[in-house]
């Protein structure tokens, strides 16, 4: 006959320090990641949305050029030089009227003549003098179109800023020949209108559209906050410029991102800016 004491298996309780124990090194850390992760998300969730990225302001450098080939001619009581200020429709730059005025009253001593000459074939008679007469109608008529062009230059020789800036580069001087459409000098526009940024293939999850909200930031002053949109997106991926890579000696590669900003926006054009992309509100 067994023994019924021996038979009679009851488990013996873990103790609650050994329990918390095995809690607290085996359960306990898993717990803290998983919370402090989903805390983690939930802060950056409401502090920037999306995602984060680095932005240009616009920086406008507008060259100004003559429509009139021409030696430049000094101002009078002013010399530009960099560095200085401009104001929208001030004379900048002048091109000397001599050899314009000059080429003029040439042209217009042959319109006389041509003209004289026309009333005396009229006066005459003969078979040639109708070839004569056209001949002469389209002689008249190129150098009254010249006379015409040279009227024009003689009222476009002063050329004006075409938007109020600082002077950054002067390219020529008086006394320098300035053809059409080449460089005289360039103006740093006041203000800007945008920013710029490049998003990279790992911020592709941003996806901004024309509703997306953007928070700009300059670095200089994080608690001034302009509140940016987004104006249009890049057709394809383009070369970061310089001033927005990370490194300078590796080249990156994203798409680009224009954000307009208000007028009031107070951001110095090239600064480099903080952006905080917000989803659109649903």
């Amino acid at each position: 006959m067994k023994d019924t004491a021996t038979s009679n298996h009851t488990p013996i309780p873990t103790p609650m320090r050994v329990r918390w124990m095995r809690f607290r090194h085996q359960i306990l850390p898993v717990l803290t990641v998983a919370v402090c992760g989903a805390l983690a998300a939930w802060l950056w969730s409401r502090h920037a949305g999306p995602g984060q990225a680095v932005g240009e302001v616009e920086a406008r450098r507008i060259p100004v050029t003559s429509n009139v080939e021409g030696v430049l001619a000094a101002l009078p009581g002013r010399s530009i030089s960099p560095h200085d200020r401009v104001s929208e429709g001030d004379v900048i730059a002048t091109i000397d009227p001599q050899p314009v005025r000059a080429r003029r009253d040439t042209r217009q001593v042959e319109v006389s003549r041509l003209r004289a000459e026309i009333q005396t074939a009229q006066a005459q008679q003969g078979e040639n003098q109708a070839q004569k007469l056209e001949s002469l109608r389209a002689a008249l008529k190129a150098r009254e179109d010249e006379v015409a062009q040279l009227d024009l230059a003689l009222s476009a020789l002063d050329i004006t800023a075409p938007l109020s800036g600082t002077v950054s580069k002067v390219h020529l001087r008086p006394g320098q020949l300035a053809k059409p459409g080449e460089p005289i000098m360039e103006i740093a526009a006041d203000g800007a209108n945008y920013v710029v940024a490049y998003l990279r293939e790992e911020q592709r999850y941003i996806q901004p559209d024309g509703k997306t909200v953007v928070e700009v930031r300059p670095r200089n002053n994080p608690r001034h906050v302009v509140r940016a949109k987004v104006d249009t997106i890049g057709a394809q991926v383009e070369s970061v410029p310089s001033r927005q890579l990370r490194d300078q000696k590796t080249p990156e590669w994203g798409l680009p991102v224009r954000l307009s900003i208000p007028p009031d926006a107070d951001l110095l054009p090239g600064e480099m800016v903080n952006l905080v992309f917000h989803k659109p509100a649903t």
